[in-house]
């Protein structure tokens, strides 16, 4: 998260980045709030935005097998490849290509 917010990345929720490190918040966010993710946005370059799993939906070894990995402003971050999305994600994530 560090890394993140060095890059002007804050979350979209009025809560502090460094929050979802601990897992008595997440927790709570999911059980009370229905949290899946914990969503990013570059407060530089507002089109960017960053999901991050509260939990993992599919074993974390999994999904590391198949990541991308993408320079983020001189950084390597991995990504999930496109067919692990949700068909929500894919409709939401063609929908912003659209928009472009």
């Amino acid at each position: 998260m560090a890394i993140l917010a060095d890059i002007h990345f804050s979350p979209l929720l009025p809560i502090d980045i460094f929050d979802f490190a601990n897992a008595e918040l997440r927790n709570q966010w999911i059980n009370e709030k229905g949290m899946v993710v914990f969503q990013l946005i570059d407060c530089v370059q507002i089109d960017r935005q960053i999901d991050v799993f509260v939990d993992a939906p599919v074993p974390f070894d999994l999904l590391y097998q198949g990541r991308e990995n993408v320079d983020l402003s001189g950084t390597n971050a991995p990504n999930l490849p496109f067919e692990a999305l949700s068909p929500w994600e894919k409709a939401d994530y063609l929908a912003l290509r659209v928009l472009r």
